[in-house]
Parts: C-alpha cells; structure tokens; sequence
C-alpha cells in the first residue's frame, strides 16, 4: 500500500506516498472483485476507502487514517462504539498509575511473567519460543553480577529525535535497573546497546508524586507502551467488566491470568471470546478435496508389494505370463526366507552373504515388477500434483486470514447481523 520502512510503530507511521495510498482503495477492491465467485459485488473497501482519503486531510498518522475510515463503515451499519487510540490511553492518569506499580515490582513482574510463559509451554506441549510470547531477559552491565537488569513486557522508543527530525522510531524493549534506590533507572534497548537510551524516572508514593512521574514521562520524549499480554492485562483490570477476545487472543489469556494472580493476589474478571468464519471468495460452502492419503497408500503400494495390483486385461498376454512368473519367483523367495528365518533377520547357518544375495534377488524382482506399473504410477504421481494444487487452492479459498476490506459489502453486513 506504501512505500517499505522499518518496524515503526503504527502511532509514529506516516503516510508517505500520499497518491499510492489515494488509489490503494480501487486497486484492492478491483483485485477483490476478480476473486470472488460473483466478480460483481460492491466490497468493504469500496464504501470504505472514501473515508481514508478523507481522513488524509485530518492527519498523516496511517493508523489513524485507517482506523477512522474502519470506525466510519462501521457507523454506518450503525455501531457506535467509543474507541480511543493506545497512545492517548497510555499518557492519561490510570495507564501511569498503572506502569507505576509495575515499575515498582519489576523484578515480581519478570518473574511471574516468565513463569505463566513456561508453564502455558509445558501443559500444551509447545517448543517454539515465541508463542505464547519470548520469555523476558536479563542483562548485567558489563557483565557484573551485581548490575542486574531485567526486561518488562512493555515497548518504548524516542517520540522524535531533535537532530534527525526525519528519522523515524523504532521500538525497543524496556529493561528496569533491579535496585531499591529512589528512582527507576530504565534502558529503553538492550543496557550496553549503543542504541539503548537511558530513561530515570521517580518513584511515586502519593498523589503528588504519581503526577511527577506522568510528567516526567511525558517531558521525556520517550513513549513507553504494553506488549500485547500487558495490554490485556490493563484493559481487565482498569477499563472493562468484561473482556471480549477473538479467539486467538483467548488462548493466551490464560497466561495472563496467572500473571495477575501471582502479581495482584487476585482472581481476574471473566473474559469472553467471540469467533466467526465468513470466506469471502466463495458464495458457498466448499468442501476440501479428498483422495490425497488413499493415492499415498497406492504408490507405497506399487513401491514396496507391486504383484499385489493386477495388471489390466487389455495388456499383452506376454505381459500377463512374465508378470506371474515374477510374482511366483517373489512369492518362493519370500517362503524360503520364512521356512529358514531369513525374514526376521534371525536365521542360522545363513553368512552375510547369503542374506545380501536374497535380498539382491528380492530388489532384482520388486523393480522388475514395478516397470509394468509405470504407466499407472506415472498418472498417480500426475493426479497427487494436481490434487496438492486443488488443495491449495482450497486453503486459499477457505482461509480465515482475508482483511475484512475484501469482504462484499453486503453479504458481510447480513451475516453479521445474523449472527448477532
């Protein structure tokens, strides 16, 4: 849609080609429309799109111009909910309060944080390290034992950089210092990275002293925000009575509960999840193509057992008399192996090279077998690739992953109010 850039964050994101993004509306809808069974249908980002560009005369922000042209369509089939960007929220009084508290128990929170993580991998058995989410590190300034830092699940980059008014920010994780002294002492990066940006802030006991500390966040130039658990995390214990999740987001709210119960000594408020599956490139339901395990079974079985598929009648009668006599020599070895044990491998009074000679004939006859079935698993291996390229078009067809920008307009306002 723009031109590439850096992982910047989407609150410090402009627009830069201002014309790509103008015309990005048509080009997605047209491509959406070639998709769909109908090729017809009025699509989200038709109604959509307008909003955006009306919106790029408001502000550059491209998460802003995207979200207000979502917030609009959604008006428009008459959801009004409030919605408040992030950013706004974490400079306000109870998000501050908030990071307060957890700057306050940071090394608590590292350590509840990381144990949720483990124990969420250990009882479904996963061994990637990034789900549900990395585990939080530790640094030690040059490596001293006794200059111990340790990272928080929070982001946090320079709002702008007076000598590169140009530069763009890229987030960086958030370590706190892990002292009792009268401040906190934050690396926003790595500590030793020359990157990393020192951050001190005071540490809040009273009304007056929370104040310094929003201020003093809000004076730094330096924006602190949640990862994606902590957000959740805020959002429960601060703005809602009930969380609804989609249901990825579900899942791992498991490991969030734990961490505000080890950290809060709380039972946390019920959440809910809601999930629906509309396919916007078909007018139906589809059903996957079948066949691929049963066309497997019979090229292992040309491979390994070739006498055991007959051949076709309308073969020459050679072929029918020399391909029984192949069989008939496979089947007399096979009965002689079993009469002296060679089949197991446990026969006696057989040297090695008995057995090699046996399985040497055995290989000999198996490939002989096989050439009067190459015609046959010639269009097997054909009817595998073209049923792997059905499949494939089936997930693509069938896939969860479609922006809701490509739905037709209409069918999804409907199936939405259905099932509401």
């Amino acid at each position: 849609m723009d031109v590439g850039s850096k992982a910047t964050p989407h609150e410090a994101r402009p627009v830069f080609d201002q014309e790509m993004f103008r015309q990005f509306g048509e080009l997605a809808a047209t491509t959406a429309r070639e998709l769909m069974a109908s090729g017809e249908e009025e699509v989200v980002v038709d109604r959509m799109w307008p909003h955006a560009a009306q919106a790029l005369d408001r502000t550059k922000n491209l998460g802003e111009c995207i979200s207000q042209a979502r917030h609009q369509v959604e008006c428009d089939l008459g959801l009004t909910n409030l919605e408040v960007p992030l950013s706004r929220v974490c400079d306000g009084k109870a998000f501050q309060q908030f990071l307060a508290h957890m700057l306050a128990h940071g090394e608590s929170l590292h350590a509840s944080y990381n144990n949720a993580i483990l124990e969420y991998r250990e009882q479904n058995r996963l061994r990637s390290n990034s789900h549900p989410a990395p585990l939080l590190r530790e640094s030690n300034h040059d490596g001293r034992e006794d200059d111990k830092w340790v990272e928080l699940p929070f982001w946090g980059w320079a709002k702008h950089d007076v000598e590169n008014p140009d530069e763009l920010p890229t987030r960086q994780p958030v370590f706190i210092h892990a002292d009792e002294s009268a401040s906190h002492e934050l690396s926003i990066g790595v500590p030793d990275d020359p990157t990393s940006r020192s951050l001190t802030l005071p540490r809040p006991t009273s009304a007056s002293g929370l104040e310094s500390f929003r201020e003093s966040i809000l004076n730094s130039g330096v924006a602190i925000r949640p990862r994606a658990l902590t957000t959740t995390m805020f959002a429960r214990l601060c703005l809602s009575d009930l969380f609804i999740h989609g249901i990825g987001g579900a899942k791992y709210d498991v490991v969030t509960d734990r961490v505000m119960h080890s950290l809060f000594k709380i039972q946390p408020t019920s959440y809910m999840a809601i999930s629906a599956t509309f396919r916007p490139l078909v007018s139906q339901q589809i059903d996957q193509p079948t066949g691929a395990q049963q066309i497997a079974g019979q090229l292992r079985e040309l491979w390994f057992h070739p006498e055991k598929t007959e051949l076709p009648s309308s073969r020459p009668r050679e072929d029918h008399e020399r391909f029984a006599d192949l069989k008939q020599k496979k089947r007399d070895l096979l009965l002689a192996a079993k009469r002296y044990g060679e089949g197991n491998g446990k026969g006696k009074g057989h040297g090695e090279g008995i057995r090699k000679a046996w399985h040497d004939e055995l290989s000999a006859i198996n490939r002989k077998l096989r050439e009067f079935h190459e015609a046959h698993r010639n269009d097997l291996l054909a009817g595998q690739k073209q049923l792997a390229i059905t499949n494939r078009h089936f997930r693509i067809l069938s896939s969860r992953e479609y922006s809701f920008c490509s739905f037709p307009y209409r069918r999804l306002s409907e199936q939405l109010l259905a099932t509401s």
